[in-house]
């Protein structure tokens, strides 16, 4: 194509805030990055969970500031760390990202595609 060319920007910085569905998560590091093009957002995260404490359930972390979904469940690829296996991600209805796996696997990256609204 002759004469296109795609601004993608840089890439901007978050922290998300991680919880879980059941229960309290005692330590927990994350980070985050996502850039956003038209009404399509990139949203990359990764997690790790030093001290489980009592958290149970699913994993959720919050979208990037000003970026949310237009509602609908779209699903991610992530990647389970400490194991090496692919899981389950999802834009959940609370409205977050969420891992679907469950808290039991401690280190995790996703990276999320979808339009906002």
């Amino acid at each position: 194509m002759s004469g296109f060319t795609l601004d993608l920007g840089v890439w901007s910085t978050y922290t998300p805030t991680v919880t879980s569905t059941g229960g309290t998560i005692t330590t927990v590091t994350s980070t985050g990055r996502y850039k956003l093009i038209g009404k399509i957002a990139f949203v990359l995260v990764t997690y790790n969970i030093t001290s489980l404490g009592t958290a149970t359930g699913d994993i959720n972390l919050t979208f990037p500031p000003g970026i949310t979904s237009n509602g609908t469940n779209i699903a991610g690829n992530g990647y389970i760390t400490s194991t090496d296996v692919a899981c389950v991600v999802k834009i959940s209805t609370i409205p977050s990202l969420q891992f679907v796996a469950g808290a039991t696997a401690q280190g995790r990256s996703a990276t999320f595609i979808f339009e906002t609204t």
